[in-house]
């Protein structure tokens, strides 16, 4: 996707990484607590649910 909105939207390597930047944050945060959720119930559930 950066290099899409760069070569192809003509978008600055500064203007995508601040586009980008909350799903990194949100992934970031979010790493952790979907590892808690995984070891207490499983994969099966996780699945179901994504």
């Amino acid at each position: 996707m950066p290099i899409f909105m760069q070569n192809m939207q003509g978008y600055t390597a500064f203007e995508t990484g601040l586009t980008i930047l909350p799903g990194a944050v949100l992934m970031g945060v979010m790493s952790p607590i979907t590892g808690r959720i995984f070891d207490r119930i499983g994969l099966v559930v996780l699945r179901l649910l994504g």
